[in-house]
């Protein structure tokens, strides 16, 4: 090999490895059922919290602003940032904690298509959670990538009416 070769060779070995470490881990998933009237304290985590929202109603103050969430709406929290959930009618949602770049580019609400892209997404990401297999790592990056996708799509896409939610 030639000194030229072997620096292309490092060179792509070490742009190999920052991508891996740069895309998104799942680092905890679950769901969270909240009857009326049980609020969700501030806190705050050291990743990123996405909460797809399944049923009833909240408010969710994150850092300054306050989401209202219904199902079929996605929040994401950034590291570090103070959030809460204030039940209105309880609810249900289903959380994912992911470990990705501090500048990882997702909106910080969006909400679902009509034929429930994220939430099968995010349902997946669940059940490999709590069930892994011998390929979940494997599934689990597939699921992540196409969830950031999704993310995106939804966050270009116009806000439906609140009747559109609603259906």
């Amino acid at each position: 090999m030639t000194r030229a070769s072997d620096e292309r060779e490092a060179g792509a070995m070490q742009e190999s490895t920052r991508a891996v470490h740069e895309s998104p881990r799942l680092i905890g998933a679950g769901r969270h059922l909240a009857p009326p009237g049980r609020d969700f304290p501030r806190h705050q985590h050291g990743c990123w919290e996405v909460v797809y929202y399944v049923s009833g109603r909240a408010a969710c103050p994150i850092g300054e602003e306050t989401y209202d969430a219904t199902p079929g709406t996605v929040l994401v929290t950034p590291p570090s940032t103070p959030h809460a959930e204030r039940t209105r009618s309880g609810d249900t949602n289903q959380f994912l904690q992911i470990d990705a770049a501090t500048d990882w580019a997702v909106p910080t609400v969006c909400f679902d298509d009509g034929i429930g892209s994220i939430a099968r997404v995010v349902d997946a990401l669940v059940r490999e959670f709590a069930r892994p297999g011998s390929d979940t790592a494997r599934l689990v990056a597939l699921l992540l990538a196409e969830l950031e996708i999704h993310l995106r799509r939804a966050a270009a896409s116009s806000r439906p009416t609140t009747s559109e939610r609603i259906v």
